[in-house]
């Protein structure tokens, strides 16, 4: 069944108010080409900047905004990961690369009402990679009651998912997986309200940009490197006057130090280590 003309305009005027709301995530799209984005399955993600057809939103190794008007009256807005790219990505959260990411997101999440959840889906298809997948819940929450208890279970149950897919693969010689996990990190469905539409979109794109914040493994292990080589070891050498800059000798169990140049109390001195206060 097709989408026809009438209900991707009411697409284009929901796409048209979050770009309003999100004009850095959100690019800006002759009505034509929005149009192009609705799916025949009745909705539509929102693309990046960066990308210029729909089938590059839906296979980008990121998480991605979409929304759905299926439910009649009511419009559905959600954060979700649908790749094995974006699910692994999100992953990263868990490490400690990540942990401001992590806390943030769970602040975020935390200020959200309860009409907003949290899901883990098993998508399912059972002839071809092409068809419409069904989807069973594995977990559902509250957004606002997420903690990292509940993070390390949705991917405990992303790792029993993908399992059971691959499993499936391999027993039944498919060419394709039969199922995989998808993340929504946050949904919610509104009425056709433009102001709650509006206050939503808001929330929903800075949840949106911390996961994008998230990096690949690759880019973290790159990261890493470059803050070890950039890290400067240092060793306590002594002390320093600040008014004067005599240098002053490692002293042990002592209290305050003074100048004796110029009676100004000293500050500890840390020196790359390997390097020589000689000549000072």
């Amino acid at each position: 069944m097709g989408i026809d003309l009438s209900r991707k305009l009411e697409y284009l005027k929901w796409f048209n108010i979050s770009k309003e709301m999100l004009p850095s995530l959100i690019p800006s799209l002759k009505d034509g080409d929005v149009q192009q984005l609705v799916s025949l399955r009745d909705w539509l993600i929102f693309p990046l900047p960066a990308e210029v057809e729909r089938k590059q939103a839906i296979n980008r190794p990121d998480s991605h905004i979409d929304i759905t008007l299926r439910e009649p009256g009511k419009i559905r807005i959600g954060i979700r990961c649908n790749t094995v790219r974006s699910v692994e990505k999100l992953r990263n959260i868990l490490d400690g690369y990540h942990q401001k990411e992590k806390t943030l997101l769970l602040e975020q999440l935390r200020t959200l009402d309860d009409r907003y959840v949290t899901l883990v889906l098993s998508k399912q298809k059972e002839y071809n990679f092409a068809q419409a997948p069904k989807h069973e819940t594995f977990f559902y929450a509250k957004s606002n009651t997420l903690d990292e208890a509940k993070i390390e279970q949705i991917f405990n149950l992303v790792d029993e998912i993908r399992q059971r897919g691959m499993d499936e693969k391999r027993e039944q010689s498919l060419s394709f997986l039969p199922k995989a996990p998808v993340i929504d990190v946050v949904a919610v469905i509104l009425p056709l309200n433009e102001e709650m539409y509006r206050s939503a979109i808001v929330k929903i794109g800075l949840i949106f940009e911390t996961c994008l914040r998230i990096k690949t493994r690759p880019e973290i292990r790159r990261e890493r490197k470059i803050i070890a080589k950039e890290k400067i070891k240092k060793e306590f050498v002594g002390f320093i006057c600040l008014r004067c800059q005599t240098k002053l000798p490692k002293q042990k169990d002592v209290g305050l130090v003074f100048c004796p140049t110029c009676g100004t109390r000293a500050k500890p001195l840390f020196e790359e280590r390997g390097s020589s206060t000689s000549g000072s």
